[in-house]
């Protein structure tokens, strides 16, 4: 069937008089008119009168194959993504007793509809890359020394999937700004990139004659020097990036990934292979 297994705590209030106590019961979620997927009570449902209850239930996360689906599914994960709550309608499929489904109980269930049903975010907005590390860089100051084409054929970055689910970015921008002792130095807009994810999250992209556009010409100046005669340069990189990424529901979008890191080059004085000057 493939798709996305999903476990949830759940908590359903029933305003009314009566109670039930059925064997299980079975749902639908759907976000902006498109079905998610189905989602059950694990176990026993007690819906108590006149209170909330508490119940575990498990369903899956179908896979998306139209444009209306992908949007619907990429826009819950994006919202969770930036620690904001997704409202679900939840529609009844089923009521079952101790021996299965009772045909007249399914055709009642049949009649919820339960809309503006919260998918609570995050407590706090996830670090989604915590490093990047870029393996090579290559400066050609023959062209431009205040906007050196740029070029890295090795650019690896840490993912932190905060979800349950193998999440592989397969291409990926970035607005890059580097900075120093906490002052902006340049800026690199890196286009849609091929990219590939390894098994333990590390993305693996690079970029050619990209302007490394100087906003501080005497830190720039500075900068390179370091780089020239020491070691090692420890600098930060921030921005932002939109991704790619296949999952088990489809591929889909996260836009406005952001990252603020520190990073670091081995200078050319240590590693003449990492760092590359063209005067």
């Amino acid at each position: 069937a493939g798709g996305i297994t999903l476990t949830a705590d759940t908590v359903i209030n029933n305003p009314s008089q009566v109670g039930f106590n059925l064997g299980g019961a079975a749902f639908e979620t759907y976000f902006n008119g498109v079905d998610l997927g189905p989602l059950a009570t694990d176990g026993a449902a007690l819906f108590a009168p006149l209170s909330s209850s508490s119940m575990k239930m498990k369903g899956r996360l179908v896979p998306q194959d139209t444009k209306e689906g992908i949007i619907a599914i990429t826009t819950v994960f994006g919202h969770y993504l930036a620690g904001m709550s997704s409202n679900l309608t939840i529609k009844g499929v089923s009521g079952s007793g101790s021996s299965g489904p009772v045909s007249w109980l399914t055709t009642a269930f049949k009649t919820i509809n339960i809309e503006n049903v919260v998918l609570p975010g995050p407590a706090t907005v996830p670090e989604l890359i915590p490093s990047i590390e870029m393996k090579d860089l290559q400066l050609d100051f023959t062209k431009d020394q205040w906007a050196p084409p740029t070029s890295s054929s090795r650019v690896e970055a840490q993912l932190k999937n905060p979800f349950g689910f193998p999440l592989s970015v397969a291409q990926l921008d970035m607005k890059v700004e580097a900075t120093y002792q906490g002052a902006s130095v340049a800026t690199l807009d890196i286009p849609t990139s091929p990219a590939s994810t390894s098994n333990t999250g590390l993305i693996t992209t690079g970029f050619n004659d990209i302007p490394f556009k100087v906003v501080n010409h005497e830190l720039f100046a500075g900068f390179n020097s370091l780089l020239t005669l020491t070691p090692s340069v420890t600098f930060g990189l921030k921005g932002s990036s939109n991704a790619i990424a296949n999952t088990a529901v489809g591929t889909l979008s996260l836009p406005g990934v952001t990252f603020n890191v520190d990073t670091h080059l081995a200078g050319k004085y240590k590693n003449k292979k990492q760092i590359h000057y063209f005067f």
